[in-house]
């Protein structure tokens, strides 16, 4: 203090000393007083907790805090959100609120990863100290994806399309079926591609774009809030024809043959046809049957007669006929079995 002044210095003030501050003066002809309002401006305080993590599933959760004791002298511009990836064990930005709000969505984690979060206030002087969780969360929903459906059936089809129908999943994971997602692959590719998406808990689908004359396989995906479930099991390989075809024998695989007697000659030919035609063979106009030396099999795409131990009996000419409701095709084709000759017939002349 000097002759008609006094003078108060703080050094290195903290947020404590802020409030008001009064000076005195007094002589013998009275007294007097004046106060003064001081603020120290600094940094906030951390939020205030709990940090509370809410609406948790396998990509992002929400948090939520309270505002911190002391917001520094200045107004909190905002809060910054960082996140701990226990894999990594670095602490990186999550994002920031937009303003002063005390709550913020996290999204970017990654499924079945376990995470901790802090926050920290921001002003104009600078960001807090922060405000972490007390223990890590995963990354997981609430609910889990839809077990497989049942294995799709082809219920109608022509050479551009099939329409499948399947069963629903067992299990829906606990949350609503929303659509289901269908796939194919064909014989020239090992990936599955998806082909159809139904929007809706409707169990039949229609597929379109195929290519005649390949060969395809279909499945089924259920999906929930969780996202696609298991594939179901594959349909069994449908090529993609025309519906209502007539029969129609590969003459490339019957040509006429010669053969010695014990040995084995077959033929193995392809049939085409919707719906599939039957398929009958027979040896100078009689039904050839099953036996222990004759084997016919018949398939959806051909048929394949063997005959072990051939014979001169054998010999002949045989037809494959196939029909369905659409024609009849037919084609024959001479087999001749060579051996030696029989014992001449006597008697001998002179």
């Amino acid at each position: 203090n000097v002759d008609y002044n006094t003078k108060l210095k703080v050094n290195s003030a903290t947020r404590s000393d802020s409030g008001i501050y009064t000076v005195f003066a007094e002589n013998a002809n009275g007294e007097d007083s004046a106060d003064v309002k001081v603020t120290v401006i600094d940094k906030p305080a951390p939020p205030n907790g709990p940090l509370k993590v809410d609406e948790i599933n396998s990509e992002s959760c929400t948090l939520h805090w309270n505002p911190p004791d002391d917001d520094g002298g200045q107004p909190i511009d905002n809060y910054v959100v960082e996140k701990l990836d226990e894999a990594t064990g670095r602490w990186i930005p999550a994002g920031q609120t937009d303003g002063p709000v005390t709550a913020l969505k996290v999204k970017g984690l990654t499924p079945g990863h376990k995470y901790k979060f802090r926050v920290r206030a921001k002003n104009r002087q600078g960001t807090s100290e922060p405000l972490t969780t007390t223990q890590a969360i995963i990354a997981k929903n609430p609910f889990d994806e839809p077990t497989k459906p049942g294995t799709p059936t082809i219920k109608d089809f022509d050479k551009e399309f099939v329409d499948l129908e399947w069963t629903r999943p067992e299990a829906d994971g606990g949350s609503p079926i929303t659509g289901y997602v269908v796939e194919k692959r064909d014989k020239f590719s090992p990936d599955w591609e998806k082909c159809a998406e139904i929007s809706d808990d409707i169990t039949n689908a229609h597929v379109p774009d195929l290519i005649e004359g390949l060969k395809y396989e279909f499945r089924v995906r259920a999906v929930n809030k969780a996202g696609p479930g298991l594939p179901s099991d594959a349909t069994e390989t449908h090529v993609a024809r025309s519906k209502n075809t007539p029969p129609k024998i590969d003459r490339n695989f019957m040509s006429d043959i010669k053969i010695k007697a014990g040995n084995v000659f077959e033929f193995d030919v392809p049939v085409t046809g919707e719906p599939l035609p039957s398929k009958d063979w027979t040896h100078e106009g009689n039904m050839i049957i099953n036996t222990d030396r004759v084997k016919i099999s018949n398939f959806d795409d051909r048929t394949k007669i063997r005959i072990l131990d051939a014979k001169r009996s054998d010999t002949g000419v045989y037809t494959l006929t196939a029909r369905n409701i659409n024609g009849t095709d037919r084609h024959t084709v001479k087999v001749t079995i060579l051996d030696a000759p029989s014992v001449p017939e006597g008697p001998i002349s002179n």
